[in-house]
């Protein structure tokens, strides 16, 4: 991670590689990052993008928190997804329900700890909805709405 001085926070190591592949895949992104106001806290979420999906009707719309899985246990940071992923998921439904929250993670993270039963479990209960991307292939693989 390193420090982005513009909004004096800090960006995931993969934000950079997951904007390319979102536009990779036909998204525009809109904002970066996609500030939420009128809570007391203002709350960032690394993209806003959309897709057109035809000139008559109104493209989807998402948000996407990237997350590394790079710390000393992934089960901690599946942890802090989940806070941030609830956190946003209740500040765009107050200000943007129009937005799907997605996570971004690695398909090594994917495959070590988000195949167990348990994990995909909470998932469902949750709705946690996931891009999952390869950072050495630099492609999305999996959409999990």
């Amino acid at each position: 991670m390193y420090f982005y001085a513009k909004t004096n926070m800090f960006k995931d190591i993969y934000h950079n590689l997951v904007k390319i592949l979102l536009e990779q895949d036909g998204w525009v992104v809109t904002h970066d990052p996609l500030t939420i106001r009128g809570l007391t806290r203002k709350i960032h979420i690394d993209f806003a993008a959309e897709k057109i999906i035809t000139a008559e009707r109104e493209g989807n719309k998402i948000a996407v928190e990237v997350k590394s899985f790079l710390g000393p246990s992934l089960l901690n940071d599946f942890y802090d997804a989940i806070g941030k992923y609830e956190l946003y998921w209740d500040a765009l439904n107050q200000n943007d329900p129009s937005r799907i929250l997605f996570i971004a993670l690695p398909i090594g993270a994917y495959d070590e700890l988000l195949l167990e039963p348990f994990i995909q479990n909470t998932l469902r209960r949750l709705g946690i909805k996931l891009l999952v991307f390869n950072p050495e292939l630099e492609k999305i693989e999996l959409w999990i709405p």
